[in-house]
């Protein structure tokens, strides 16, 4: 427990050099942490949200670890705009003490397209951890490691809390979409979620995070790979047409401006056509308007 003191006339803390120096030592910490638990990269906006603290201190975290040779700096165009990137390095790695085995940022060798992606599932994996200490959130690289493979890794795999409102102690598999993909691939990785869950039960429902303004599109292009699917080759046709009827409320889809910040208490409303979607911005596609 820091000691701290108040300042004549505020309520404002004083703190002494040596608790600053511990407290920006476990900011650090953390980063390296969160850097070697399968994650290679991260800007200053995450780490904002990550550690909840303001840019500048999360500027000065990082300069910190940069200086001491921890990390490792790299710039890509992101929107038409300048965005640095900060990799574990080979020193981070050994400070973070992993019990993984990750691997370390090289510089020049991140595309802009894979950043963008790449950054937005992490913020939303950030967002999803600290909605409820209940959830567990898995990105890509650890959903790699389990065995049985999956034919088609999503983006993040949440294994919800109890106190999650909608489908709790329930997994969600969770693509972020910030791309149309072609209708013969959608269909495909569809036909493979279907697959995980309902022959292998690998997780119970799958969350699609869009863009706002693509949502009715990709919607359309939803529904017809699901019309498009097939029975898994374990079921008998009556199982096959029982579930055909479940199987639009397995798949939801969201605008990823609708998830709150780390620290919001209050959801966005937003509407998928003329139907409103409420409680985490989740709309089973029965309801639709299309």
């Amino acid at each position: 427990m820091y000691e701290e003191y108040k300042l004549p006339g505020t309520n404002l803390p004083w703190l002494s050099w040596a608790t600053r120096i511990e407290r920006a030592n476990e900011k650090s910490q953390l980063i390296l942490e969160f850097l070697a638990d399968h994650e290679r990269f991260t800007n200053i906006s995450n780490v904002m949200d990550l550690l909840d603290i303001s840019e500048s201190v999360a500027r000065r975290q990082l300069s910190r670890l940069l200086g001491q040779g921890m990390l490792v700096k790299d710039v890509v165009m992101l929107a038409g705009r300048q965005t640095h990137l900060f990799g574990i390095s080979a020193a981070g790695i050994k400070a973070a003490c992993a019990v993984t085995n990750p691997r370390t940022f090289e510089a020049g060798k991140c595309k802009s397209e894979f950043a963008a992606h790449y950054l937005e599932t992490q913020q939303i994996r950030i967002i999803l951890q600290r909605m409820s200490d209940k959830h567990v959130v898995l990105n890509e690289p650890a959903i790699r490691g389990m065995n049985p493979p999956l034919k088609h890794r999503p983006d993040l795999l949440l294994k919800a809390g109890s106190d999650l409102k909608l489908y709790p102690d329930e997994t969600w598999a969770i693509e972020v979409e910030l791309t149309p993909k072609a209708k013969d691939r959608m269909a495909m990785i569809v036909q493979h979620h279907l697959d995980a869950v309902e022959r292998r039960g690998a997780y119970d429902r799958v969350l699609y995070l869009v863009p706002r303004h693509q949502l009715s599109g990709f919607g359309r292009l939803l529904l017809s790979a699901l019309q498009c699917s097939k029975a898994p080759q374990v079921m008998d046709n009556d199982h096959y047409y029982a579930q055909q009827d479940e199987r639009p409320k397995r798949f939801w889809v969201a605008a990823i401006e609708s998830l709150p910040s780390p620290t919001s208490v209050q959801i966005e409303p937003v509407s998928v056509g003329k139907k409103p979607v409420h409680e985490l911005m989740w709309s089973y596609l029965p309801e639709y308007d299309h």
